[in-house]
């Protein structure tokens, strides 16, 4: 937090700027897994918040009578969400169009007095290095991280004057905009390979494709991880989980490493080189090629490639172009996001012969090689947006 403020600024717990402060219901009024509908009110969860707005793709919805029942949850336009359970810190505005929805319990709304503070400034101090400092600190549980309102409503908030919020807002939002532009280069690119590739092969769902099909068990062999998560990580070696899923569809770093010596015990395998990762719980249908060996949680199968057969590069993005509502379809009627070994194994997959496999394995290449240069560019203008960030919340940018 600052240590000095600027004339005129004060530091106000979050609790004193907002006129009220609520999460979602987790009372025994919360929906069933069978009370939920494909249409009707909105049911607004975490992953539905997404570059501090609110999106509505994997949306759930639940009936009038059921939001009339959780009142908590009711949201207002230009309310200020942010998730404090289990996935810490995701926030959004509400736009225009969920005004008047419902949120599940891993979400808390404010409403800010205007009078003090405004919605968009409180949104971006949220998004702040000391915010989120306050945040791991007032974090509780191991298997569950959580902070509860009590807590957030504790929490401080540097309150610059309203004209000064307002050209703070003014500033972030332009280069919050340079970020916008870099993630739809890269949205551009998947989506002209995905094209280059239904122009090539057809779409690998569509029943009209010619092509021959073979069962995904036919061309490779799979490895599962083992549930055990290994008791230290003091290796090399990676150890794969779904955060450490970037930009590209290669990978060969992860947040924590092992040693064979750490493996061990949990009796998971190692990943060769150019092992296809495909998810199968949580995030289903995330897609990436190992650089180098390396192990995964549980959350990934392992898809190594008979290479006489297919490339790893084709496959991995003729398993990404399937989309997430198709992994969803091979998961069965289980609640939780996930699809098995058996199921993996059957997906029918497009085997084109290798030559025109290579065709369009070069074109992913080169648009891989564009993204590295492009994702150096998204590095700097995102150090741009963190040194404009400091300076707002120290009063360094308006004279």
């Amino acid at each position: 937090m600052i240590s000095e403020l600027p004339n005129g600024w004060t530091l106000k717990s979050i609790k004193e700027i907002c006129s009220e402060i609520s999460d979602g219901n987790y009372s025994s009024k919360y929906p069933k897994q069978s009370e939920f509908l494909d249409s009707g009110i909105p049911f607004i969860r975490a992953n539905n918040l997404v570059n501090n707005t609110v999106i509505w793709e994997d949306m759930r919805f639940i009936s009038k009578e059921k939001h009339e029942l959780l009142k908590k949850g009711h949201l207002k336009e230009n309310d200020v969400l942010i998730t404090t359970r289990g996935v810490l810190g995701n926030v959004a505005l509400v736009p225009k169009e969920f005004d008047d929805v419902n949120i599940n319990a891993q979400i808390v709304r404010m409403k800010t007095d205007e009078t003090i503070i405004i919605p968009k400034y409180l949104l971006l101090t949220f998004k702040s290095k000391e915010f989120k400092s306050q945040l791991v600190k007032k974090t509780t549980g191991t298997t569950l991280k959580q902070l509860p309102v009590r807590k957030l409503e504790k929490m401080l908030i540097v309150v610059p004057p309203i004209n000064y919020q307002k050209k703070i807002v003014e500033i972030l939002e332009k280069a919050e905009k340079l970020k916008e532009w870099r993630a739809e280069a890269d949205e551009l690119a998947y989506d002209y390979l995905k094209s280059v590739f239904i122009n090539m092969f057809g779409h690998p769902l569509s029943k009209e494709n010619t092509l021959a099909k073979v069962k995904l068990g036919d061309v490779i062999d799979i490895i599962v991880p083992t549930r055990d998560k290994p008791k230290s990580f003091t290796g090399t070696i990676p150890w794969v989980t779904l955060p450490d899923l970037k930009n590209s569809f290669y990978i060969n770093n992860s947040k924590y490493k092992l040693s064979k010596k750490e493996a061990k015990p949990t009796k998971t395998r190692l990943f060769p080189k150019k092992t296809v990762l495909l998810s199968c719980a949580g995030s289903i249908g995330k897609v990436a090629i190992a650089e180098c060996e390396l192990y995964t949680n549980q959350q990934f199968y392992g898809l190594v490639c008979n290479e006489k057969k297919i490339i790893p590069e084709f496959l991995a993005y003729q398993l990404s172009f399937l989309g997430a509502n198709f992994y969803k379809s091979i998961g069965g009627t289980s609640t939780l996001s996930f699809f098995k070994k058996d199921a993996a194994l059957k997906i029918n997959i497009i085997l084109p012969d290798l030559k025109h496999q290579l065709k369009f394995t070069s074109l992913c290449n080169q648009i891989e090689t564009l993204k590295t240069h492009q994702s150096q560019s998204k590095q700097e203008i995102d150090n741009l947006f963190n040194t404009l960030m400091q300076k707002a919340f120290k009063g360094e940018l308006i004279c």
